[in-house]
């Protein structure tokens, strides 16, 4: 292979990579705005993160509730 040969291929490798370079760069544009976007899936997560929360706020109304009522059963068992 000749010097002209090498030129050429040197210059069509320098094509591909360049080439590479863009797709690269539009491939990272891309993901950096899909980075900025909030994940669809959020919203329904909170929703019910909320309403896991008054469950458990529910649930914990009702057992301090019977708590009460258990304590002052035994109060009145033992002066009764």
């Amino acid at each position: 292979m000749g010097s002209e040969g090498i030129v050429q291929q040197l210059l069509d490798e320098n094509r591909k990579l360049k080439v590479d370079v863009a797709r690269y760069r539009m491939e990272i544009d891309e993901a950096k705005l899909r980075v900025g976007k909030p994940d669809p899936r959020l919203h329904t997560l909170e929703v019910e993160v909320q309403r896991l929360r008054e469950d458990l706020a529910d649930a914990r109304r009702e057992r301090d509730a019977l708590r009460a009522g258990i304590l002052s059963a035994m109060s009145r068992l033992k002066r009764g």
